[in-house]
């Protein structure tokens, strides 16, 4: 049995970075090797053009801030599918070692000491800070961090951050430090970080991130 039961794994990806695309499936891949996930397979999300988007340039007048489209498309058809637990990546996710070392003592303690969770974002650069949670040496409130290429949600966040999304329209990363600051829905591994974004070709700055 896996360590976590996810029912859904969801990337955003633009439908010509396959390159992006194999290197996610190889992180993927990964973890469930490792018995974190299970074998099921991810569903890539194109993400569009700001022309062709869910809401035409709801979030900005760039690509970049298109993302967060892309990411009320996910939370919509979870939703309807009445999933309970799903990952949500972005392709240029990289587990860290930690995350192989700590996962199965994070997720316990997610549920013995952070029953009210939401969201449990795995990478980030913090912009809050995170507060340990009483009685648990790897689980963190989130105060607010930047990067949303790995989280996992429950079907209450499904609906949480849609609705933040929705209201918020700004840059995806900062929409949802926006929310973490005042609602304190969102936990995070404690030290360091369960993810990166991996160095490669981006679309949106046509530079290396």
């Amino acid at each position: 049995m896996p360590l976590i039961n996810l029912d859904a794994i969801h990337v955003v990806n633009l439908k010509h970075r396959t390159d992006r695309r194999e290197e996610t499936e190889k992180e993927i891949q990964k973890a469930v090797d490792a018995g974190i996930f299970p074998d099921i397979k991810p569903e890539f999300v194109n993400r569009l053009s700001p022309k062709g988007g869910l809401i035409p340039l709801s979030f900005g007048r760039t690509a970049y801030y298109q993302t967060g489209c892309e990411h009320q498309r996910i939370m919509e058809q979870l939703f309807h599918e009445k999933r309970d637990l799903a990952l949500i990546l972005e392709d240029d996710v990289e587990w860290t070692p930690a995350f192989f070392e700590k996962f199965a003592s994070f997720w316990a303690d997610v549920q013995k000491h952070s029953p009210d969770w939401l969201a449990l974002f795995l990478g980030g650069v913090d912009k809050g800070g995170r507060t340990p949670v009483e009685g648990s040496d790897f689980v963190s409130l989130n105060n607010g961090s930047i990067q949303s290429h790995a989280y996992i949600v429950n079907r209450a966040g499904l609906l949480r951050l849609y609705d933040h999304l929705y209201v918020d329209r700004g840059i995806l990363d900062w929409a949802y430090v926006n929310m973490m600051r005042g609602d304190k829905c969102c936990y995070s591994p404690t030290g360091e970080w369960f993810a990166n974004p991996r160095k490669s070709w981006s679309d949106n700055s046509k530079m290396h991130e």
